[in-house]
């Protein structure tokens, strides 16, 4: 009888545990680390990005390691000169629009079609959301 109540304790611990794991991570940032570091840079980025965040955008964008999505917004980002360049803007449209990506993902490239001279509020609201503020 004793064997047969321990299945029961694991799951019942297991269970526990995974429901407070959610709980304690609702207010964290969420997001890739690729998308956390383009939402830092953006989210306090005027006119055009600064030298050392383009260092950090070509890392992005230049990595095996980071999605199709996260070195085509890297891209962007680094090609902004006051808005977002014109090509950039269909490709940030279709990731924004993908149902498939990320929330985080496509929350960045919202966040990215709205940059005029700086984030826009709305933006910023997505930016804050994807950095856990």
């Amino acid at each position: 009888m004793r064997n047969g109540l321990m299945p029961v304790w694991v799951m019942l611990l297991a269970l526990f545990l995974g429901a407070f794991g959610a709980w304690a991570g609702e207010g964290q940032a969420r997001g890739s680390d690729p998308v956390k570091k383009m939402a830092g840079i953006l989210i306090d980025m005027n006119h055009y990005p600064a030298e050392a965040d383009k260092a950090k955008l070509q890392a992005i964008a230049n990595s095996e390691a980071a999605s199709v999505h996260e070195r085509t917004l890297a891209n962007a980002i680094l090609g902004i000169e006051h808005t977002p360049a014109d090509n950039a803007k269909t490709e940030l449209r279709q990731i924004a629009e993908d149902e498939s990506a990320p929330q985080d993902v496509r929350d960045l490239a919202q966040a990215v079609l709205g940059f005029q001279h700086k984030p826009g509020d709305e933006g910023k609201k997505l930016l804050r959301r994807i950095l856990g503020g």
